[in-house]
């Protein structure tokens, strides 16, 4: 009895921690737009962008974060069911957590990418501030 259908479950709580996590970070953007939005904030072009950019590598990593889980939990779901029928259904399996992985690959590099605006929106800032108070 092979339970390489099992495989796939022993990702999904990794994953769930990266949802929980990109979420909050999310919510944090959120809540900075609206600050920027309320309150005195700097109209420039470049942060109007970076603040765009950033809610949208946010949302292709749910969205991809979301995807990998209904993917792999898929594959579990296929490979059980395939094992209790006594069908070979490994590659199928197999076939759908590659898949899975490529979105979670995906997610991790738009995380990556929002990551490296986030820390370019810092220094701006940083840079912004120090003009000022020459």
């Amino acid at each position: 009895m092979q339970i390489i259908w099992l495989m796939p479950l022993l990702i999904l709580p990794g994953i769930s921690l990266l949802i929980v996590s990109t979420a909050s970070r999310f919510s944090s953007l959120h809540d900075e737009i609206h600050h920027w939005l309320d309150g005195n904030h700097d109209s420039s072009t470049i942060h109007r962008v970076h603040l765009i950019t950033r809610a949208t590598h946010f949302r292709n990593a749910l969205v991809a974060l979301y995807a990998s889980v209904l993917i792999l939990v898929c594959a579990s779901l296929v490979g059980g069911a395939f094992d209790f029928l006594g069908w070979m259904g490994d590659p199928w399996v197999l076939g759908i957590v590659f898949l899975g992985m490529c979105l979670l690959s995906f997610a991790m590099i738009e995380l990556i990418r929002e990551s490296i605006l986030s820390l370019q929106v810092i220094h701006a800032d940083i840079e912004q501030m120090m003009e000022e108070s020459k």
